[in-house]
């Protein structure tokens, strides 16, 4: 995730790139999708995924809750 860069933003481009890998035939878990996602995302969002991290389970969020879990503590980060 880029400096400055908003969560839609940063969730487009990762879903961009993972359908033109599909596109060229590569077999890609959302599992896979979910744990690049979370070591990619800034420090700022350590909140949310740290919890999820030390859980060992990265199976449990699907990439659309993922994706909201993460706009509503970009909202909440906006409005402070």
């Amino acid at each position: 995730m880029e400096e400055g860069e908003s969560v839609d933003e940063y969730f487009g481009r990762t879903l961009s790139i993972v359908k033109r890998m599909k596109a060229w035939g590569e077999k890609i878990d959302q599992i896979l999708i979910v744990e690049k996602i979370l070591r990619s995302m800034s420090t700022k969002f350590n909140n949310n995924i740290c919890p999820i991290e030390e859980s060992n389970d990265v199976t449990t969020p699907s990439i659309d809750e993922l994706h909201n879990s993460l706009l509503v503590h970009e909202q909440r980060m906006k409005s402070y």
